[in-house]
């Protein structure tokens, strides 16, 4: 993982293309127009072909190769929820997809840690939140995440 420091009009570029980053100030850096995010290397290296102003002020303890950001989210009931994994609710009686990125669950151009924030993100309205479901890739069948991951 890259933290960078990069401008809000690359925020709302990155969020109109549904690219997967950590936005570790959605306010702005002390009100200012710039946001600490965190990245992949690779995010960064497309950045950087694109000519992207950005600082990279990534510590120097993950440069010397801290342990990586876990890849897989969390256990289903069927086994683990692995990086690029499709999982999806039903809100308002309709289908909502999402994908897991860098061990998040990305809704939206938006990322949560857990299903339970990710529910919150999407409505407020308890009654709305309902079971998580993975695409199991075996069968091709969608299958319901185990309660104990979802809370």
């Amino acid at each position: 993982m890259r933290l960078l420091c990069i401008h809000a009009d690359t925020v709302a570029a990155l969020q109109r293309l549904h690219t997967p980053f950590d936005d570790l100030t959605p306010e702005g850096l002390w009100n200012t127009p710039y946001h600490l995010v965190g990245v992949s290397g690779e995010q960064r290296d497309v950045l950087t072909a694109f000519n992207v102003d950005f600082e990279d002020v990534t510590p120097d303890t993950l440069d010397r190769g801290a342990p990586a950001v876990a890849e897989n989210l969390s256990y289903a009931s069927q086994g683990k929820v692995r990086n690029g994994q499709k999982l999806r609710t039903s809100v308002r009686g309709k289908y909502l997809e999402a994908t897991v990125q860098s061990g998040k669950i990305l809704v939206d151009g938006r990322t949560y840690d857990t299903p339970g924030a990710a529910s919150r993100g999407i409505t407020n309205d308890k009654t709305e939140w309902a079971f998580w479901e993975y695409l199991d890739d075996n069968s091709g069948q969608w299958q319901v995440l185990g309660r104990e991951w979802q809370i």
